[in-house]
């Protein structure tokens, strides 16, 4: 809570799983299955459009993820010191617990 006002963060993942793309809504609930990943980042897209503030993250098969779609939240800037892990490292590592979370892999 920020100055006496909650500011609420939506976000929609993507998970890819065999050969589809699976959208799981800010509740983590599955949304829906689609054959592209396209189709996935537009439903997605919808479902945070419908909220004050939130974010399209789509994780891709090699455990990296990216946001595809941001509404009402900043832009994150690198930081100029430099992590012995490695940034590749920890967004791996972020999404597979996100995947592990949503798919149960």
């Amino acid at each position: 809570m920020k100055g006496g006002i909650e500011v609420k963060s939506r976000s929609a993942h993507i998970v890819p799983k065999d050969r589809e793309w699976i959208v799981f809504n800010p509740e983590g609930k599955q949304a829906g299955v689609f054959p592209t990943q396209k189709e996935a980042v537009e439903e997605a897209t919808g479902i945070v459009k419908s909220a004050r503030s939130g974010q399209v993250v789509v994780h891709r098969k090699d455990g990296t993820y990216s946001i595809a779609y941001r509404r009402g939240l900043p832009e994150l800037h690198r930081t100029r010191d430099r992590s012995s892990i490695g940034r590749k490292n920890i967004k791996k590592a972020v999404s597979a617990v996100i995947r592990t979370r949503l798919l149960g892999e």
